[in-house]
């Protein structure tokens, strides 16, 4: 069961919050979540892409981190969403630069003053070695969020409108309801899955909203800053499930509209004929039917060949929502 903590907005009416699009808080949605810590609903089929075998190692240690609901991510491997970091990739070039100093030094803030949970041990007794793995799980993850990230751009600049626009006409409570499955939003307060199960008053302070395209039931908080609080929260449609007649179904039928929709550069044509209980040469019928309509590509990575949603494909279903 989630443990929540409390944010108290205060007058809604004066609330002027931030919708901060930038991916390294994306980024590092993912990267907690295959560390072990909250689900943040990944697909199931990236996920198993997400987690090769050569990196169980760095894996297994970087995931020490989270053995203690006492710890959170630290400050100094956690992203910037606001004002904002250039890229994912300076994010992974910041965080690779981290010294075992900090991280400890951070570490022990976080603590304060509880002794060492024996779980969070080997991160204080080799805090290098957790650095490594971290870093090394971060840019395998990167491939992934950079990907995906670029297709949702279009999604991505509605939200900054929709967010913009429930602010100015007095309809913000509606907006901040609809921040995913996990965020409540009670009276003027926001109930935000975290351990540490805290009441927080915004005080003040920006309120900074940051979608994630890392999964439907992704949530992230940082109200360390003392100019903002921001909050990471699925981007709407991101991993969500549909009803069995949308208009999608309706005109592309059901199999194309759910190979359509699961087309995010990861999915196999093994995949595809799983992900719409069919035979293989059903699925590459489907496949070719779509390609030839602009709204799916295909292309050879490796062994396999995976199934990419075009910019056409991504605006036919923003279009048939």
């Amino acid at each position: 069961m989630d443990t929540y903590t409390e944010l108290r907005l205060g007058d809604l009416g004066r609330l002027s919050p931030r919708v901060a699009v930038e991916p390294s808080a994306s980024l590092i949605s993912v990267v907690a979540d295959l560390l072990g810590g909250p689900a943040q609903g990944i697909p199931a089929h990236c996920r198993a892409k997400l987690l090769p075998a050569e990196l169980a190692t760095d894996r297994a240690r970087a995931a020490q981190l989270f053995g203690s609901p006492l710890v959170a991510i630290p400050d100094c491997l956690s992203p910037m969403p606001y004002p904002g970091e250039p890229s994912g990739r300076s994010f992974l070039d910041r965080t690779a630069d981290v010294d075992r100093h900090t991280l400890l030094a951070e570490l022990e803030a976080d603590l304060a003053g509880e002794p060492v949970p024996e779980a969070l041990r080997p991160v204080i007794d080799r805090p290098g070695t957790f650095l490594a793995g971290f870093s090394r799980v971060a840019a395998h993850a990167w491939e992934f969020v950079e990907a995906v990230w670029r297709r949702r751009r279009r999604r991505l600049s509605r939200e900054v409108v929709r967010i913009g626009t429930a602010a100015v006409t007095g309809t913000l409570g509606a907006g901040l309801s609809l921040l995913g499955p996990r965020i409540r939003l009670v009276g003027s307060s926001l109930l935000l899955p975290d351990p540490r199960g805290e009441v927080i008053d915004l005080a003040g302070r920006t309120l900074v909203l940051v979608p994630l395209i890392s999964g439907g039931t992704a949530s992230l908080l940082n109200v360390d800053q003392d100019d903002h609080v921001w909050i990471g929260y699925p981007l709407r449609e991101c991993g969500t499930t549909h009803p069995a007649e949308s208009p999608a179904d309706l005109i592309l039928g059901e199999a194309r509209t759910q190979i359509l929709r699961g087309a995010d550069g990861y999915l196999t044509m093994s995949e595809v004929a799983a992900l719409i209980g069919s035979t293989g040469g059903s699925a590459t019928y489907h496949c070719k039917q779509l390609e030839s309509a602009g709204l799916i590509s295909r292309h050879r990575v490796g062994g396999s060949v995976r199934v990419h949603r075009t910019l056409r494909g991504e605006e036919i279903l923003d279009l048939l929502h």
